[in-house]
């Protein structure tokens, strides 16, 4: 179960550190997390989750990565992104399947759309498809591959992904995104 919580620890032996989302509750769970490190569990239960939802091609070291774990400290939700100069790359959400429909995948990427704003002008994504409603809630935009930056295109990010199987869309941030 997903739980907020205010305190700026983090889960001991996790390699991150915390950002606060909202409501205090009494555990630690629930808390979006800044991962700076990986650990070999961490990184271990990274791989897991995003193999079992197939975007284990979607991972590349040196990602901004943030992550919120479950009430015993394993990961219930992870993401992804990468800067590219002015434009910035969301390359993955993923998220427990028990753990779905508790506002996880929403805190997540709310995160990266606050730590992106200021920094880059947009954000990109390929979703799988069945996927767009989703992120059309955060006011991304269908686009056409042969408007995504060629430095983003031509990425090692992107390389490992058949572009024609996903849906490009494109998020025009604002100078600051509105934090949870």
């Amino acid at each position: 179960m997903y739980h907020q919580r205010a305190a700026d620890t983090s889960p001991p032996g996790t390699g991150v550190r915390g950002f606060s989302i909202g409501d205090a509750w009494e555990n630690m769970s629930g808390q979006v997390f800044r991962i700076t490190e990986l650990n070999p569990k961490l990184k271990m239960e990274i791989i897991g989750l995003l193999k079992s939802q197939r975007l284990d091609n979607r991972y590349s070291p040196g990602c901004d990565l943030f992550g919120i774990f479950d009430s015993d400290s394993s990961l219930a939700g992870i993401t992804g992104s990468r800067k590219f100069k002015t434009e910035c790359l969301l390359l993955f959400v993923a998220v427990k399947e028990i753990e779905r429909g508790e506002g996880i995948g929403t805190a997540l990427v709310s995160k990266v759309l606050a730590h992106a704003s200021g920094r880059c002008s947009g954000v990109w994504l390929l979703a799988a498809p069945g996927s767009e409603g989703y992120f059309e809630r955060f006011g991304f935009e269908h686009e056409t591959t042969d408007r995504m930056p060629e430095r983003i295109r031509d990425s090692q990010d992107v390389s490992g992904i058949e572009i024609a199987s996903t849906k490009v869309m494109r998020l025009t941030l604002p100078e600051s995104w509105p934090s949870i």
